[in-house]
């Protein structure tokens, strides 16, 4: 299994993007905008760390 520098897997990584980005989605439909961003914050930071991952592991 590939492993990046902080140790994440590309798998790993790429499912807490996908959780955080239906978390975001979910509580910007809702109305909670505070939370709202602080989660598509978490997300962008998710999605940075699968492409650190993939570029690691020499699969992109």
């Amino acid at each position: 299994m590939y492993k990046n520098a902080n140790g994440i897997s590309p798998v790993l990584a790429c499912v807490l993007t996908l959780i955080a980005a239906c978390l975001t989605f979910w509580l910007f439909s809702g109305g909670h905008m505070v939370w709202g961003t602080i989660f598509a914050i978490i997300c962008v930071d998710f999605l940075a760390d699968f492409i650190l991952s993939l570029k690691k592991s020499d699969s992109l």
